[in-house]
Parts: C-alpha cells; sequence; structure tokens
C-alpha cells in the first residue's frame, strides 16, 4: 500500500507542478503574488509528502485532504483571473487522487465537497455575469467532476476487489499447503498403524501356531520309541499344521485377511483345536447368543483369546485355562485364567502391547494379574448391535 501512495504522490507533483508553471505564465505573476503563490504550491506538495506518515492516523489522514481544498481554494483567489483554468485544474487531480486512495466512502465524500469547492468562482462569475459561456464553462466543469468521481471510484472498487481476490487466493494456498500436510500426516499415521497390525496378525498367528506346533513335536519325542505308530500319526499332524500356519502368514502379508468370525462359532472352533494340539484343558462359558457383536469387536475377542492361550502355554506352561466372556446391552466383559507359573514381574512383551492396543482402540479396559497363575480382565463398552 505504501508503495502504491509513493507512485500517486510522485505522479501528482510531477503534474501540478506542471499545472502551476503554466497558470504563473499565464499569470504573468511576479512580486509579492508570485511569493504567496508559490508559497502556497509548496505547503501544498509538503502536505502530500507528510501524508504518507499519517496513514494509520485515520482522522489527520483524511484532515490533510481538507487542508489541500483550502490551499487550492486560496491559490486560485491569489489569481488575478476569475478562474485560472490551470490552477483549477489541481481540483480535478485531487478528485482524482482521493478516490483513488481513501476508503470509497470516505473519497466520494472529499470528492464531493472538492467538485462543490470547484465551482464556488463560477458560482460569484454567473452571479456577476450570467452568460452562456460562463454556464456552459461550469456545467462542463461539473460533469468532468462527476465523470472522474464515477470513474474513479469504479477503479477504486475494482482494485479492491483484486485485493480481496489476492488475499483470499494466499489463504487458500496456506490452507491447501496445510491439507497436504496434513494428508501426507494421516497418510504416515495410517501406514504405521497398518504396518503394527500387520506385525501384530503375524505376532499372533505364527505364535499361536508355533507353540502349538512345538507342543506336538516334543509329545511326538517323548512317544517316540514307545508307540511308533501314534509318533507318525502326530508327524503328520504336526506337518498339517505347519502348512497351516504357513498358509496363514501368507494370507496376513498378501491380503491382509480379517479373520471371519460368525457370532463366535470361530472361537470355539480356535478353543477346541488349540485343546487337542496341547492337550490343554480348556473351560469356556461365552454368553453373547443374545447380541449380534460387531465385526471389529468379534476379530479383537478372536485374536485376544488366540493370544491369550499361546501365552498362557509358552510362557506360564499351563495345563488348565478358563475363558469367561459375557455380553450385556451395554458391552463385553472378559476374563482368562490359567493355572500357570505366573510371573513375579509382568513383562509387557509385543504380545501383551499387542492386546492392550486392540482394546483401547475400542475405547476399552484391559488389566494383567500375576497370582496363582495369568489373569487377563477387561471391558469393551457400547460396541454391540440390538
Amino acid at each position: 500500500m505504501i508503495n502504491y501512495l509513493k507512485k500517486i504522490l510522485f505522479l501528482k507533483i510531477i503534474i501540478v507542478s506542471i499545472l502551476f508553471s503554466a497558470a504563473v505564465l499565464y499569470e504573468n505573476a511576479g512580486g509579492e503574488r508570485l511569493t504567496i503563490l508559490v508559497i502556497l504550491f509548496f505547503l501544498y506538495v509538503l502536505n502530500g509528502i507528510i501524508r504518507l506518515k499519517l496513514q494509520h492516523k485515520k482522522n489527520l489522514y483524511i484532515s490533510s485532504y481538507i487542508f489541500d481544498i483550502v490551499i487550492i481554494f486560496l491559490l486560485e483567489n491569489n489569481s488575478r483571473f476569475m478562474i485560472n483554468y490551470f490552477i483549477h485544474s489541481i481540483y480535478l487531480i485531487l478528485i482524482l487522487e482521493v478516490t483513488l486512495t481513501l476508503k470509497r466512502k470516505n473519497g466520494i465524500i472529499i470528492g464531493s465537497i472538492t467538485a462543490f469547492i470547484s465551482l464556488i468562482k463560477y458560482f460569484f462569475l454567473i452571479y456577476y455575469d450570467t452568460s452562456v459561456t460562463y454556464i456552459s464553462e461550469m456545467l462542463f466543469f461539473m460533469l468532468v467532476n462527476i465523470f472522474i468521481l464515477v470513474v474513479s471510484n469504479f477503479a477504486h472498487k475494482t482494485r479492491e476487489e483484486k485485493e480481496e481476490k489476492d488475499k483470499i487466493y494466499k489463504e487458500l494456498l496456506k490452507a491447501h499447503k496445510k491439507l497436504k500436510e496434513y494428508t501426507e500426516e494421516v497418510e504416515r499415521l495410517s501406514k504405521t498403524e497398518e504396518r503394527n497390525r500387520i506385525a501384530r496378525d503375524i505376532h499372533d498367528d505364527l505364535g499361536h501356531n508355533m507353540t502349538a506346533l512345538i507342543m506336538k513335536l516334543e509329545m511326538t519325542e517323548h512317544i517316540l520309541e514307545e508307540d511308533i505308530e501314534e509318533a507318525k500319526n502326530l508327524l503328520y499332524s504336526s506337518k498339517e499344521m505347519a502348512r497351516k500356519g504357513l498358509r496363514d502368514i501368507r494370507n496376513v502379508v498378501e491380503t491382509l485377511r480379517r479373520v471371519d468370525i460368525n457370532n463366535l462359532k470361530e472361537i470355539d472352533n480356535l478353543i477346541k483345536e488349540f485343546s487337542d494340539h496341547t492337550n490343554v484343558k480348556i473351560y469356556s462359558q461365552i454368553d453373547c447368543s443374545k447380541i449380534a457383536l460387531t465385526e471389529e469387536i468379534e476379530e479383537t475377542l478372536y485374536k485376544l483369546i488366540k493370544e491369550s492361550l499361546t501365552n498362557s502355554v509358552r510362557h506360564g506352561l499351563a495345563s488348565e485355562i478358563n475363558i469367561e466372556i459375557k455380553c450385556t446391552d451395554k458391552g463385553i466383559g472378559f476374563n482368562i485364567k490359567d493355572n500357570g507359573i505366573g510371573a513375579v514381574q509382568i513383562k509387557k512383551g509385543y504380545g501383551i502391547r499387542g492386546m492392550k492396543e486392540r482394546i483401547e482402540k475400542l475405547e476399552g479396559e484391559i488389566s494383567f494379574k500375576s497370582n496363582d497363575g495369568f489373569e487377563i480382565k477387561g471391558f469393551i463398552p457400547g460396541e454391540v448391535k440390538e
């Protein structure tokens, strides 16, 4: 804005200097009158320069234009002619300046005052000599004033609209940049979350299958010399289990398969299969027959029980595991307890962290306790479908 005002001031000084020089030559002014005219013109130019420093002082800034009107009026009154057209033209320059530099409302008001003041001498001229020539001149200058007011006001409005568009464009660019950064951050977090989910799935599936496979192989080793046929059956079963585990891992990595659980029936199959492979007694009580769970909750419960069974056998060396799941209209409560060796200090390894992450993602609670075995207890709120 400052550069814009400086350009207008520089251009105005050049134009009014030319007009003032022409006016002095036209006047053939000299002596005291010339001194007065030069002083008034100097004050007019100086006032324009000072005005640049008053941009943030609204009242003084507008008042400086009123001072310009007074100076031009005094210049014209010190002319030896009733109308000096060169000096009179400075009114037109002022009208153009105020409509371009002030806000539109203020510009129109000051411009209208300037136009009215510029016609005062014509009123006196016509009062003393009512001729068609003077009336025509007054009407001509009046139309020129109106034309300048309208055109400059339109130009000012166009400039304001352009500035507003530029401002909106810059804000849109800034918003676009922030949106792009936010999108990239969301994408990065989504990738991280997906990697963590895949890692949990691989850990849960592979760990579960490998635990059962190791126990089968250990059982095979114990009975190898006593019952060769049973050992062969166990080896065959172990081979099938290894193949199944490999298929599960490939499904997780290649297709990010979600476990298809139909009203928790798959959990019953998981418990039965795990018990058959490990000879661990598993007692389950699942009371969710009257409530349809969401797919995310069903998968979370499945993964939770699968990891719990694996940890009970692998780390706790448990021979019995009790599973209880109770569903109400407020949510799902679960309790999984084994008779294993427990732990003096619970280490939050990858398996426990994975269970905690899954439950907390559903805004649930989960706790781990090691006393006469290992116990997992928790609650998932409000995620049931009536």
